[in-house]
């Protein structure tokens, strides 16, 4: 459930050199049965969404320089994010409006999961180089932040 098949044929497309038309007066109608419509099935859905971009390891997402057990810091940073927008939307009361951010946490939970299922498989030599290139990439941004360098200060 929560699939990347249009995801997927797009970026293939694309990568082939292909290009798509659009029209805005063209519409489409499909019949969506009731079970489609309940949270319990968005929820499912985009678990599963991100499952699937995690197998996917689509361009945009993988960028992130920064991972632990093979999950980009960009995922972890949006689904604490969204976790802590939809905490501040329930104490509200407004629950519709937290139910978007309830769905990208999902997003990320199913990423997460699918990518750590992943990395438990591969052998110790390769958890080993994980962390330690996790290790080195925190490191870096950590003594940069508190000692940039100036263009003329660079080691020699």
């Amino acid at each position: 459930m929560g699939g990347t098949e249009d995801a997927d044929l797009h970026t293939r497309l694309w990568k082939a050199g292909k290009k798509g038309l659009y029209i805005p007066e063209l519409f489409l109608y499909h019949k969506v049965e009731p079970h489609r419509l309940t949270k319990h099935y968005h929820r499912k859905w985009h678990t599963g969404h991100g499952a699937y971009y995690a197998i996917m390891r689509e361009e945009s997402i993988e960028e992130s320089t920064l991972r632990l057990f093979d999950i980009p810091g960009c995922i972890f940073n949006e689904s604490a994010s969204s976790f802590f927008r939809m905490f501040a939307l329930l104490i509200k009361g407004r629950r519709d409006e937290a139910f978007l951010y309830e769905t990208k946490l999902h997003f990320g939970l199913g990423f997460m999961r699918q990518r750590f299922t992943d990395f438990r498989t591969l052998s110790s030599s390769s958890i080993a180089t994980q962390i330690f290139s996790t290790t080195r990439s925190v490191f870096t941004r950590i003594t940069g932040y508190f000692f940039p360098q100036r263009r003329g200060d660079r080691a020699k």
